[in-house]
């Protein structure tokens, strides 16, 4: 992978995370309805999630700083995959018809979807960012 199309999903990934990181760490209003969606989803206590919201924004600005990017790329993957397991997969699982199971519309409906793609795309930065 060239360097400028690391340099492009970097700092829009960078951007993403910075932005939505940044909306549910410094915006109150938001921060009330993030927190406790996290703490039902995953049961975790508070401490964590607002732990979880501040390595949002922290990596990044790591991502869009170009500083150590790969290990705030790597940061992040914990935080995608649990926004995946907690909200993602049990949507896509409810949207298989019981009794007419598919393997390639399940597929579909993991693959497709905002979370599943950044999860892809933090994994290229971090196996990338450090030759592989």
């Amino acid at each position: 992978m060239n360097a400028l199309s690391l340099d492009v999903l970097r700092i829009s990934a960078g951007v993403f995370f910075t932005v939505t990181g940044g909306r549910k760490c410094l915006l109150p209003a938001v921060r009330a309805r993030v927190l406790p969606f996290i703490q039902s989803r995953t049961h975790v206590p508070h401490a964590v999630a607002c732990a979880v919201v501040g390595g949002e924004f922290a990596g990044g600005l790591g991502l869009l700083s170009g500083v150590l990017w790969q290990w705030a790329a790597l940061g992040l993957l914990p935080i995608m995959l649990g926004a995946y397991i907690s909200d993602t997969l049990p949507g896509v699982r409810a949207k298989q018809a019981p009794g007419a199971w598919s393997w390639s519309q399940f597929v579909s409906n993991a693959l497709c979807n905002p979370e599943a793609q950044l999860l892809l795309i933090l994994s290229a930065l971090a196996l990338a960012g450090f030759g592989f």
